[in-house]
This record gives structure tokens, sequence and C-alpha cells, in this order.
């Protein structure tokens, strides 16, 4: 963080400008953000926002270099030496540049510091801790700290960011009052259980993000496990509207013929291992069944259809969406619209796909139904190829399935 005399340099940057609005250089698109602020905002405004940027770079391009002829840079200032806040453009579509919705998308800030951008109208509500320098250190702690800065974090984005862990998510459940977006994908040192904490406190989560489409391997990923979900009350049934986390149950190894046998004819199959496999499934499935408002369920790596499946990529021990394993406790999703499946070692057939089209008449898109699964289920890809084309993804196009 800050030595004390990094602290007053800052602070008398701000109290020596009353005007600052924000310190820009290093991104040439944010020019816009301060014309439109110090013209047409007063920057001490209570619904002013302040987009403060980082300008580390010293290798400026042709238009870093057009935006520092107006703006200095950052190192020719001492008091701004070790200020190393990330941005983020965040200016609406569809919206000019006179916009008054520019807010500090991720701040190192202390009480100090923060109590500084108070006084200018400034908002903390959004930290995206995936961009930070490559080239420096950072901690469980670290991030814990930065997140112990504010008090009205609205959307925090840890993309990338493998050291965050059990510091990290215990100041997340201090700080999701207001939280709205977690991106926790490739952060796997985050436990299951602070995953339930944090949709156990949270009231305010519209979507939950622990899977990375760009990393292939699953092992990165932060997971549920087993029958951890079912202790916990949701706080979020009633506000979450996005579910882009892989959930482990145990499944016993059984080779795939065997398996759709007992799919396609519904029979009961007398193995414990078995039984309390599906017994768990249920469990999860009626938890998942609470989240009413879901309109994306993404359970596995997702496919974007681009390369070949990998054996090696498939969650085995996943949920099986099957009938037989409780499938039918997601009947309250009604206005769910994205299902996503890639790579699941999942056991849906005909009578499952029958079932999603009575039960959630919103569905549109249906990612790797049958790219990234191991069984033949002819029957189930001919009803969906004349029913619902829709459901068949792009890779599933181009492998003719």
């Amino acid at each position: 963080m800050f030595t004390q005399d990094e602290e007053d340099a800052i602070l008398d940057l701000l109290q020596q400008n009353p005007t600052l609005t924000s310190h820009l250089a290093g991104d040439w698109p944010c020019r816009h953000a301060h014309q439109a602020l110090a013209a047409d905002h007063d920057p001490r405004a209570p619904e002013s926002r302040v987009n403060i940027v980082d300008a580390s770079d010293n290798d400026l391009g042709k238009f870093q270099q057009e935006a520092a002829k107006a703006f200095p840079p950052r190192n020719t200032h001492p008091a701004m030496e070790s200020l190393e806040i990330d941005w983020m453009w965040r200016h609406p579509p569809g919206e000019d540049d006179n916009t008054s919705k520019i807010e500090i998308v991720a701040c190192f800030c202390n009480e100090r510091l923060r109590g500084a951008l108070d006084r200018l109208g400034a908002e903390c509500v959004e930290v995206d801790l995936s961009h930070l320098s490559s080239t420096t250190v950072y901690t469980d702690s670290d991030f814990a700290d930065i997140l112990q800065s504010g008090s009205r974090w609205v959307d925090i984005d840890l993309f990338e960011r493998d050291v965050a862990g059990p510091h990290t998510a215990a100041a997340i459940l201090e700080r999701c009052e207001y939280l709205q977006r977690l991106d926790i994908a490739s952060c796997p040192k985050i436990s299951s259980k602070d995953i339930c904490a944090i949709l156990g406190t949270c009231e305010t989560l519209e979507s939950l993000i622990a899977i990375d489409w760009s990393v292939p391997e699953p092992v990165r990923y932060p997971r549920i496990e087993g029958a951890d979900p079912v202790e916990v009350k949701w706080a979020c049934a009633t506000s979450l509207k996005w579910w882009a986390c892989m959930i482990t149950v145990p499944r016993p190894a059984t080779n795939n013929s065997e398996e759709h046998v007992f799919t396609n004819n519904g029979s009961i199959n007398d193995n414990n291992d078995v039984i309390e496999s599906h017994k768990i499934q249920r469990q999860v499935y009626r938890k998942l069944g609470e989240l009413t408002r879901l309109q994306a369920l993404c359970l596995g790596r997702l496919d974007d259809g681009k390369h070949r499946a990998k054996k090696s990529w498939v969650q085995r021990q996943s949920l099986e969406m099957s009938l037989e394993s409780g499938l039918d406790e997601l009947k309250c999703l009604r206005e769910l619209e994205v299902l996503d499946v890639s790579y699941l070692d999942h056991r849906i057939d005909l009578r499952e796909v029958k079932w999603m089209e009575e039960n959630w008449p919103r569905v549109e898109t249906v990612t790797a139904l049958f790219r990234t699964c191991s069984l033949l289920v002819p029957e189930a890809r001919t009803w969906v190829k004349s029913h619902h084309p829709e459901w068949i993804s792009p890779g599933e196009e181009r492998d003719g399935l």
C-alpha cells in the first residue's frame, strides 16, 4: 500500500486541485471522460463520478502521446509516482460523451485516500484486479486489503488472480452487501465452502462467474463440491440470474454402455454408490431450483466450439442432468434462457430434452448438448434437430452432429 509520505502527497494533490476530476495519461479514450466531467459536472456534486487511470506505461503509442500533450503523464508528477490504479472504459453504449456515469473501477484506496475521493464526490463501486501489473507479486492478503478498502462494491473481478484464496474470500464476505457481479474464474484457492458462504450472504448477487472459457484445464477453476450448497441457505435465491460455476458430485465409475441402458430404460440400479450419488445430486438440483430468476446455467467448461473436444477436459464427477438423478427438481427455472453443459459427463437423452422443452419454455441456447458427451443418443439428436435446431451449437454443426 502507500507510505505516509505517499498518502500525504496524494491528499495534497487532491486538496490543492479542487476541480480535479481525473488524472488522464496512458489511454486515449479517457480524454472524453475528462472533458465531459470537467465541462459539464461539478466534481464535488454527490452524483458525480470520477475515473482515475493508471498511466504507468512510459512507452506511449500515438494515441497516448496525443493524450499526454493535453494531460501530463503520471511520472512527471512526484505525487503520483506510487498511485497504481487500473482502469476500464465504462462508456455506456448509445450515450454521448457527456455522460455522468463514469465511475472508479479499481482503486488501491485506504481510509485517508477514500476520504479525499469522497470529498470530490467519487464512489468506488467496481474493482477489477485482473489487469494489475504482471511484474508485481501480489498475495492473497494484498487482494483482501484492497477489497477491505471499499464498502459498496457492486462488481468484483478477480479473473486469473490465482493467488486469491481464503483471505480474499473473507474480505468479499465482509464487503458484499451491494455486490451484483463476482468473477472468480481461475481462482482455485477460493474453496467450495467460501463460494457457498458468499451465496449465503450476498442478497443482491446477480452473476457468479467461476469458469474461464479461455483456460482449457478445468483443474484451475474454483468449484462447489458435493453437498456443500445444501448446508447453506442462499441469500441470493431471488436475485441470481447468471450461474457459471462447476459443481462436483461423487459418481461411481461405470462404463458408458451400462449407464446408457440405465438412462434410456429408466430402470433402477441397485448399486449403492449410484443410489447415494443420485441422492446427493437431487439435493443439489433442489438447491439450484431455488434460483427462480436464473437466466443462464453454465455447469461445465465453457465451450467456444472452435476446438476438438478433449477427453481430459471432461468433468466425470459432474451432475448427470438426467431425470433419474433429479433433473425434475429444476422445473421452477421458468426464466432459464441459456444452458451450457460443455464437457460434462452428462446423461441427457430423449426424455430429458423433451422435459426441457416442457419445463423451460424460454430456453434459446443449449451449448455442447452432444458435442462433448461420450454417449451415443441418436434419438435425442434426431429430435433436437427436428424440434429445436437452435439447440445445436456451432461446434456441433461443424462436427456434423
